[in-house]
């Protein structure tokens, strides 16, 4: 006989007689042995479509997520069908690599489960955007605030980037603050143990292509990486977020609002890319309730563990909860270098956050061996830490 086991959720609603909605807890029983589906949505007009789906493990707080890869993903564009395939690990991009949502336009959601199961976002429309006006940097010394739940950096340093929010027009404007860490990519390959080496030590065109055993008597003969051949950076997204709301700001002034947070471990420049999501008012509040109750834990760039359930339902069965959101929203993006040399404190090496946080070496630029001979480069190749487009607003 299966074990069933009770687990308390969290689940969005908009209720059209209240101000701001409601936000309620349910206490849903589950089979132990089923499945909840996750969905993990964005669509912009500024960069491509994304639908993560999975199935958490035995329960909705178990995230051992299952990739689901054989689903039918499609997203409803004021009634037509863009059509969406499978990438890799649960991952759904647009067949067209050229599709963007456009401002003003419905979408919708629509996936279909290899067991014939169906379920669907409710409505939303892509909102206008609005320019950042203002985007500036304060280093936090304030020891005593460290160590709050909200707070991505508990007893470590950090600067704080800031934007300054405008009250656009008469009614009410939701915006999400995310951002992404970009770095210069030096190497696009690498030796992993070893080094690699050239048949004919000075003869710079034999290299081999087999990743040779480090020997150090001969080890100017050898490299380690493989330079990029172009322009490439590695680039890595925060998990962390802000949303806010102008209905609070009632005065010709802008209100200044906390956007990002970035680690203070060590003086380099630090280049963000600030997005700007508009998004509705039931997207502002599941973040807001996203927000409250996510525990920070483990490294700036883990996934954040809050179970939710959103905006996605099943239409033949109206009890069954759906983890996760679909997000429709024009963005506005911002590049902005942190400069952490003109800031008065040294960064303290025991409380690093993050030296290198991208899962690849990133090696040295290129340099001549003692024969003048540069190392074989390799092709920036777009993934999900690097990328040949150049990042907005890069300054260098």
């Amino acid at each position: 006989m299966s074990k069933t086991i009770s687990y308390r959720i969290t689940f969005l609603c908009i209720a059209a007689f209240l101000v701001w909605g409601c936000v309620e807890q349910y206490d849903v029983t589950f089979d132990r042995s089923a499945n909840v589906l996750s969905v993990e949505g964005t669509l912009t007009d500024t960069d491509s479509s994304t639908i993560k789906l999975s199935f958490s493990g035995n329960s909705p707080l178990d995230f051992q997520f299952k990739f689901i890869e054989n689903a039918t993903v499609s997203v409803l564009e004021n009634g037509r069908e863009i059509l969406y395939e499978h990438r890799k690990r649960g991952l759904y991009m647009p067949v067209s690599k050229s599709f963007r949502g456009t401002q003003g336009k419905v979408y919708q959601l629509k996936i279909k489960l290899a067991n014939g199961s169906i379920y669907e976002s409710t409505l939303d429309t892509m909102l206008k955007t609005t320019k950042i006006n203002k985007i500036y940097d304060e280093y936090d010394s304030d020891k005593a605030n460290k160590g709050s739940i909200d707070d991505p950096y508990s007893n470590k340093e950090k600067i704080r980037v800031y934007v300054d929010l405008p009250r656009t027009n008469n009614k009410k404007n939701y915006y999400l603050y995310k951002w992404t860490h970009f770095v210069s990519a030096y190497s696009c390959g690498d030796c992993e143990r070893g080094r690699y080496i050239r048949a004919i030590p000075s003869d710079c065109s034999t290299f081999g292509v087999e990743c040779a055993v480090y020997d150090p008597v001969f080890h100017p003969y050898f490299f380690r990486y493989y330079p990029c051949s172009g322009n490439c950076w590695l680039y890595l997204a925060s998990k962390y977020f802000r949303s806010y709301t102008d209905f609070y700001v009632t005065t010709p002034e802008a209100k200044r609002v906390l956007a990002a947070e970035v680690p203070f471990n060590n003086t380099s420049k630090y280049f963000i890319v600030l997005d700007q999501f508009s998004i509705s008012r039931e997207a502002y509040l599941y973040y807001q309730l996203l927000e409250q109750t996510s525990k920070n834990s483990g490294s700036l760039f883990d996934p954040l563990p809050v179970a939710l359930v959103g905006n996605m339902y099943n239409p033949r069965d109206a009890t069954e909860k759906v983890i996760g959101f679909f997000t429709v929203a024009g963005v506005t993006k911002k590049g902005y270098p942190i400069f952490k040399s003109k800031f008065p404190s040294i960064p303290n090496s025991r409380e690093l956050e993050i030296d290198n946080p991208f899962p690849t070496p990133n090696g040295p630029p290129p340099r001549r061996d003692i024969f003048g001979c540069f190392p074989p480069f390799f092709e920036c190749k777009n993934t999900d830490i690097r990328t040949n487009i150049k990042p907005y607003d890069w300054d260098e």
